[in-house]
């Protein structure tokens, strides 16, 4: 895990992170309702 979300792995919000890449080639589901939020950090790369 890199960028900001290398500081959530002393966190308890952890277990509730979901890499993109595991949603894109469907081995994570993304979200399933208005409640959820995506939040995405690129790390520095310029998107």
């Amino acid at each position: 895990m890199i960028g900001e979300f290398q500081h959530s792995e002393k966190s308890t919000i952890t277990n509730k992170l979901t890499m993109i890449g595991e949603v894109l080639s469907g081995r994570a589901q993304g979200r399933i309702n208005n409640s959820d939020i995506t939040i995405f950090d690129s790390s520095g790369i310029a998107v």
